[in-house]
């Protein structure tokens, strides 16, 4: 299923007709829209976008349809009221969803071939996701149909893939996906040619509500990103401020990892000759990170938030202000980062229930404690963070999630600590399998990601293909809430391909026969 999210200048903010002058058309000679094409094949089009005049305002898209086909029209994740109609190219209403409030809107027609526009509109600031989900005729179509063929909604420049993958979704604190930084998931290959040059992923994961991918190098043609039959238009991408890499791009997203968490997707990408537009700015977006897992209803805790993006400010606020704090109180917020990138956060519970920290996206600028750049971009995403309390301390519920054990191939991992979560082993190229278990308190439950390659053979059999492996094994706690991730990665016959180090932080093992860690790792 494929799945186009425009990343137009309206999710920056800004109205409408600031977006590429190449993505305009007039829709029945009264505004500007964004330009969809053709989507007669399109299962579906997605795009986020916001309303920021006070006074509210009109946004406007465009599409054809090469053929008959039911559109369904769909507005949600509202935070205010906002109506939308569609049209045919003379400024007819056809269908329109306009309920009260919050309320998604969603209208279905069936119609001919021709040109359709699209329109949003609010009497206030509004965000909201605007979604085109395209099927099979049912019934006779409304709309008058043209024998105008569609305008090409593409670069005018074939696309020729040049890069396939398998992405091991793993997860942290911080993203869903793979992160070289972070030593989350895993991607083979992580390398591709276009026109002779080399590129090396960095980064391909989910942060915060947006999807990044970081290349050691720009990538400035035009291309189509694809994760399991989703596409993501690098013209349409967004540059994100807060990562090291001079070939960073961002799309707004909606969990397209999350729900593959210890799974596979397939990656793969398609590049062309034409240059790729100047880019706007991505919004900020913020997470927490550090966060524990309990508290005992009276010791004050720690936890860290964090942002992508240097130097937001509050507005007529400090971050405490815009911090919002259930079942306890702030007793220090510490800026960790000489550009306010990370603080350190203090928190005092009020009693053994779960406290819960949250930094909610504003809807505008202007609003006292409101998070926002100094350019007006406002922060994407509310940020949230739950720490349970024992509901009762004298008979604590069970909630250790820490691994006790652990072993390869029946070897015990040397200098194992439940507290460090990662590790990583070399193996020769003829090794194809090996085996990952785990030890855990009593009524403690061990689960492994990925499927067990010999389910006869005791604990979990990982198939090994060439470089990186990864399993995941996580603990939950008796109290069958409490979990904890423990990461195994397993690199097999190359060296050294991801330029990592072991480090201190993790521990190799060297066992019987032919698993060894030497020559693998630096």
């Amino acid at each position: 299923m494929a799945v186009v999210c425009v990343g137009a200048a309206a999710v920056l903010g800004s109205a409408a007709p600031d977006v590429e002058a190449a993505e305009k058309e007039l829709v029945s000679g009264d505004g500007w829209a964004v330009d969809f094409g053709d989507i007669s094949d399109v299962p579906k089009t997605v795009v986020n976008s916001s309303i920021d005049d006070a006074d509210g305002g009109v946004e406007r898209y465009r599409f054809e349809l090469s053929s008959p086909q039911s559109v369904e029209v769909v507005l949600r994740l509202l935070n205010a009221n906002a109506d939308v109609f569609l049209e045919d190219a003379d400024g007819e209403v056809l269908g329109s969803g306009v309920e009260l409030g919050k309320s998604d809107e969603r209208f279905s027609l069936t119609l001919a071939t021709g040109t359709y526009g699209v329109r949003v509109e609010s009497a206030g600031p509004v965000r909201y996701r605007l979604k085109l989900k395209v099927t099979e005729p049912v019934g006779e179509p409304v709309g008058k149909s043209t024998s105008e063929s569609p305008s090409d909604p593409g670069t005018g420049t074939d696309l020729v893939e040049v890069w396939t993958a398998v992405l091991d979704v793993g997860a942290n604190d911080d993203a869903v996906g793979y992160s070289r930084w972070a030593q989350t998931g895993s991607l083979t290959p992580v390398l591709f040619d276009v026109d002779g040059s080399s590129y090396d992923v960095i980064l391909l994961a989910e942060v915060a509500g947006g999807l990044y991918l970081g290349l050691r190098r720009s990538l400035d043609t035009e291309f189509t990103l694809d994760i399991d039959g989703q596409q993501f238009v690098g013209s349409q991408s967004l540059v994100p401020a807060g990562l090291a890499l001079r070939g960073t791009y961002w799309w707004p997203t909606d969990g397209v990892l999350s729900a593959s968490v210890g799974s596979t997707a397939a990656v793969s990408l398609s590049a062309g000759t034409d240059s790729l537009p100047e880019r706007g700015a991505a919004p900020p977006g913020a997470w927490f990170s550090d966060v524990p897992d309990t508290h005992d209803g009276s010791t004050a805790f720690t936890l860290q938030l964090n942002f992508d993006e240097a130097d937001l400010e509050v507005t007529a606020g400090s971050m405490a202000d815009a911090l919002t704090v259930t079942g306890g109180s702030l007793a220090s917020v510490t800026e960790l980062s000489p550009v306010g990138k990370t603080w350190e956060l203090t928190v005092t519970p009020d009693a053994a229930g779960d406290v819960t920290l949250s930094l909610s996206a504003p809807t505008n600028c202007v609003t006292a404690h409101s998070v926002c750049t100094a350019d007006g971009r406002m922060l994407r995403n509310t940020a949230q963070a739950v720490v349970r309390g024992t509901a009762n301390d004298d008979d604590p519920p069970a909630s250790n999630a820490d691994l006790s054990s652990l072993t390869v191939d029946g070897v015990s991992v040397a200098g194992f600590s439940a507290g460090t979560t990662e590790y990583q082993f070399g193996v020769d190229a003829s090794v194809a399998k090996v085996t990952v278990s785990g030890d855990a308190d009593e009524g403690a439950a061990v689960a492994y990601s990925g499927t067990d390659a010999d389910r006869i053979t005791d604990g979990h059999q990982v198939g090994l293909r060439e470089g990186r492996n990864v399993v995941t094994v996580t603990v939950t706690a008796a109290d069958g809430n409490t979990t904890k991730d423990y990461t195994v990665s397993i690199n097999r016959g190359s060296e050294d391909p991801f330029g990592w180090s072991a480090g201190e932080d993790f521990d190799t093992l060297a066992a019987a026969g032919n698993k060894s860690a030497d020559g693998l790792w630096s």
